[in-house]
């Protein structure tokens, strides 16, 4: 317990960083003389260094440690953030961006893959489902209180605040987290580079890193576009789409609560059809002209159906080589958020072109698509013996 709740804490900060640009896309762009679809490259400036930086960071945590692979990681989101408030203009904000995010790509997936390593494949999607909920919070605080800051302070106070409580996690994670990883005999740092080859040839693993890409561009890629969404119908700014986001996460929290009763009942596949039909009736509900107050309710309930989907996805990467689980994990996390990173670029030329009703609701049909198809694919292919495996 006390491992998942300093990891927790890590996690709360990488979820901060990366969840606070989004409800104060408008306020920088009004601050800085740049377009909306051009400032939405803020979260892609983000998204891919973490996805790249998978690559590296998670053969090196395999072969280094993977605690000490956090530590460096979070002192990296403590550089980038402070290098975002005091950026004088757009191109700095966007190299802060990246440096906090290829820096973040070290901490949520290299905590997965360290539960993967002492947590049982029975008991492992409960674990993290744990981890899970302190990382939503701070998705949630991230994008609840950037929301208020940027509008009573301006947006620079609220990277201040993010690197502040990434430092304040480091030092929790290298006073309480020192010594607690097994000693495993650990691979060599060009072995554990090797260990892609391995895993990008298991069909499984490709149809679930396919999966978690397309969770990545519609779930996650349209979120920049919240704020403008709102105003589109009629209301809101900043504060109303960072308790619209937060309302997401809150949804995810709910999840993470229920898990323990929710997965013997539903079984992993079926809760992967169950959470994207929801989450995608939702988003395709938000399309409508509805009050901000309304849409928030609705994004409540469409965070709760995403985790019912994730979480399968996520237990399912922790044993697709286990030993290599820092890899595996790695190119998981890499998947999702070049879909995240994708998503913005996709997305806002679909909203300037199409608007964003259809944007979001275009995003709602395909997501009820990605769930059960990759509930079938996924069950059909990891019936075939591998240790763990659910049958549909």
């Amino acid at each position: 317990m006390r491992i998942i709740l300093c990891l927790g804490l890590a996690a709360f900060a990488s979820s901060v960083s990366q969840r606070a640009l989004d409800p104060m896309l408008p306020v920088i762009s009004a601050d800085l003389g740049v377009s909306l679809s051009r400032a939405a490259l803020l979260a892609s400036a983000y998204s891919f260094p973490y996805a790249a930086m998978q690559l590296v960071l998670g053969p090196m945590a395999d072969a280094v440690g993977k605690v000490r692979m956090i530590c460096i990681a979070v002192l990296g989101i403590v550089a980038g953030s402070a290098w975002c408030a005091l950026a004088p203009g757009f191109t700095g904000l966007i190299v802060g961006r990246m440096i906090a995010g290829g820096s973040a790509g070290g901490v949520i997936p290299v905590a997965f893959a360290l539960i993967g390593d002492t947590t049982p494949y029975s008991g492992r999607q409960l674990a993290i489902s744990r981890l899970l909920i302190i990382s939503i919070a701070g998705q949630m605080a991230g994008a609840a209180a950037a929301g208020f800051i940027s509008e009573a302070f301006g947006w620079r106070a609220v990277f201040v605040v993010a690197a502040a409580i990434a430092l304040a996690s480091l030092a929790v994670v290298l006073i309480f987290l020192r010594g607690a990883e097994r000693h495993l005999e650990r691979p060599t740092l060009a072995a554990a580079f090797l260990n892609y080859a391995r895993i990008m040839t298991d069909p499984l693993a490709l149809l679930v890193y396919a999966a978690v890409f397309g969770e990545g561009v519609l779930f996650f890629g349209i979120f920049p576009f919240v704020a403008s969404m709102l105003g589109a119908h009629g209301g809101g700014g900043a504060r109303e789409a960072g308790i619209v986001l937060s309302a997401y996460a809150v949804g995810g929290v709910i999840y993470a609560i229920t898990a323990q009763a929710l997965i013997p009942r539903l079984g992993p596949w079926r809760m992967m059809r169950v959470g994207g039909t929801v989450a995608g009736t939702i988003y395709l509900a938000t399309a409508l002209p509805l009050p901000w107050q309304a849409v928030a309710v609705l994004f409540f309930v469409a965070g709760y159906g995403y985790l019912t989907m994730h979480n399968t996805l996520q237990a399912i990467g922790t044993e697709l080589a286990p030993g290599a689980r820092g890899a595996a994990v790695a190119l998981f996390s890499a998947f999702l958020f070049l879909g995240y990173g994708t998503g913005p670029v996709v997305g806002g030329a679909i909203g300037q072109e199409f608007g964003y009703a259809a944007l979001f609701g275009g995003a709602g049909i395909l997501i009820v698509a990605l769930g059960w198809l990759a509930a079938w694919a996924i069950g059909r292919v990891s019936g075939r013996g591998r240790p763990g495996a659910a049958t549909p």
